[in-house]
């Protein structure tokens, strides 16, 4: 991103578009991680363990996300596919009201 901010607005656009780009990567490990502690407390039924599963959640992503290769980031995106369609299910089967049907 920050490569083709160059090329539209120079050294300046360089600049925003890699911060831009960083903050949406923090945000995007930031709703992975929310999103991991929600489902492990849906599944265990048991909220004083947030944080526990937040730090696990955090590992987890921290060692994922750092082989940063074309053939990591395919696997990465294949158990994303297959996370999200957990969550899903999690969702529907545990929940009172899913999400689905709250939107």
């Amino acid at each position: 991103m920050g490569d083709a901010g160059e090329i539209l607005l120079g050294p300046i656009g360089r600049e925003l578009f890699g911060a831009g780009q960083i903050l949406l990567l923090i945000f995007l490990m930031a709703s992975h991680i929310l999103t991991f502690t929600i489902v492990m407390n849906t599944l265990t039924n048991h909220g004083t363990c947030t944080i526990a599963f937040g730090v696990v959640g955090l590992v987890l992503c921290l060692i994922l996300a750092l082989p940063r290769t074309m053939a990591n980031i395919y696997w990465m995106s294949v158990a994303c596919k297959y996370w999200t369609r957990t969550l899903r299910g999690v969702d529907v089967r545990y929940s009172d009201t899913s999400v689905l049907q709250r939107f």
